[in-house]
């Protein structure tokens, strides 16, 4: 009968001993076998845990990559006889924390995950060992019931383990890593932060008010523009014979239902409500400006997790998107293209023409819905992304982040809007304000902080002249369809 030894390794044995085919096995006792006639090596799952925690280690490195390339789930013979000897790595079994804990062994601590796995695999295979060179993990499994645990130490088994690595000069080392530190002080990222705007040249709008009255002037207008239609003929007996005895392919008898006059009928008057809340939108809206600070990297590095903050002091800001720009009191054209008056159904006059009823159009166009793009998780290197909740709405302060700022490219230009009060410009030609930049990264000594003034010139318009431009620039639009 063959007397087979099962060795559990841990991960001491196979970085600091010499490799497995090489070692004496012969020289082990294997519990109560004195030779046996097989020896069975396995690399539990803890240990091969650990072994790939060590390959981000500098002092294990190489050794950990080394053994885990050597390493397979079917058993591999290192040697054929006297005794013959084979290494495997191991999944199974998996002792579950609640059995772990009932032993009195900690789940999240590996040395226990390893005894577990020694005690379960003796359950089902005879004369089991665990082989380690960690004194107090052969202590720890020699206090667990049916486990044999082999400490090997350099005192008694000194030919199994690796030579010495020779000793390292800490004083020549320290200098080194001076030289290195200086040298690395050398490239570093440089942060410029700059006005991407002509401040001299901002202007902003202020609407005034406008009375209910002023109002009711502008919405005659409208009505007088475009009448609202109240009479849809009567129907003509003769005229509904004739269009009925033309041949298939002949012109039909088209006539407005009662639901197409009520649906006109609400539809123009919410055509002159949704005018009136458009026109009273506008003279709500803070006066706003377009606004953009360029950060460059001017150093000799590449700026390693950038965040950058941006305040407004005296204003409130806001990201500015070419998709959704902010609408100014002054692009007439831009709402009149959405504030067409409805189309009227076809009139019974009309019967022997041909008619399609198109739907009244939905009259709020929603111009500026505040979305936050989503942010990308695999950016190019130089691009910086809003890390605040709702960018494109105004606020005191907007975040944006950059895991890698190249440096020597060109100036990167953060587009916003600035937005000032309604109050505290009712009555001003001029207005300032200021943009705080604060700009940190993982290799910069120190963050940087700028303040950049702005300038804004305030121009005034009235309440009146303002709807009147409006409602001159809809009925110009309207005729022009």
């Amino acid at each position: 009968m063959t007397e087979i030894a099962h060795v559990v390794l841990d991960t001491s044995v196979l970085l600091r001993c010499r490799p497995l085919s090489v070692l004496p096995w012969q020289d082990l006792q294997y519990g109560d076998l004195a030779t046996p006639d097989e020896i069975r090596l396995v690399v539990p799952r803890p240990t091969l845990k650990e072994l790939q925690s060590k390959r981000h280690l500098r002092s294990t490195m190489q050794r950990a990559e080394r053994v885990l390339d050597e390493l397979r789930y079917k058993p591999t013979v290192l040697r054929s006889s006297n005794p013959t000897v084979s290494v495997r790595s191991t999944r199974d079994p998996q002792p579950s924390p609640e059995a772990m804990e009932a032993a009195g062994l900690d789940p999240a601590w590996n040395d226990d995950c390893l005894i577990m796995f020694a005690r379960t695999y003796a359950e089902s295979h005879a004369n089991v060992v665990l082989l380690t060179a960690d004194g107090p993990l052969s202590e720890h499994a020699g206090e667990q019931p049916d486990i044999t645990s082999i400490l090997l130490s350099k005192a008694r088994y000194g030919d199994w383990f690796l030579p010495d690595e020779p000793q390292v000069d800490v004083p020549r080392l320290q200098q080194r890593v001076a030289l290195l530190e200086a040298a690395s002080a050398i490239h570093i990222p440089a942060v410029r932060v700059s006005l991407g705007t002509d401040s001299s040249e901002l202007t902003a709008v202020h609407v005034g008010t406008l009375t209910a009255d002023e109002w009711s002037t502008q919405r005659h207008r409208l009505e007088a523009a475009f009448p609202r239609v109240t009479n849809f003929g009567s129907v003509d007996l003769g005229g509904v014979l004739l269009a009925a005895g033309r041949s298939p392919g002949a012109p039909q008898l088209v006539s407005a239902t009662a639901k197409d006059i009520s649906e006109y009928m609400s539809a123009y008057v919410e055509w002159l409500e949704f005018c009136e809340s458009e026109a009273a939108r506008f003279r709500r809206m803070p006066a706003c400006v377009p606004f953009a600070a360029c950060l460059e990297n001017t150093g000799t590095a590449h700026a390693r997790t950038v965040e950058v903050s941006l305040e407004g002091l005296g204003c409130q800001i806001r990201k500015a998107s070419d998709e959704r720009p902010l609408p100014s009191p002054l692009d007439f054209d831009n709402v009149a293209s959405y504030l067409c008056a409805p189309e009227a159904p076809p009139k019974l006059s009309d019967l022997l023409k041909q008619h399609s009823i198109h739907a009244p159009p939905k009259l709020n166009p929603d111009p500026d819905p505040m979305v936050a793009p989503a942010r990308s998780r695999d950016r190019p290197p130089g691009q910086f992304e809003y890390t605040t909740d709702t960018p494109t709405s105004f606020q005191e302060r907007l975040s944006l982040d950059c895991p890698l700022w190249p440096h020597g490219k060109e100036p990167v230009a953060i587009p916003l809007w600035i937005a000032l009060k309604r109050e505290s410009v009712a009555a001003e030609a001029q207005a300032q304000c200021a943009i705080s930049v604060h700009v940190g990264a993982e290799n910069i000594p120190e963050p940087v902080h700028t303040v950049l003034p702005v300038n804004i010139a305030i121009r005034h318009l009235s309440g009146v002249e303002h709807a009147g431009r409006l409602v001159d620039t809809i009925i110009g639009h309207c005729a022009r369809k």
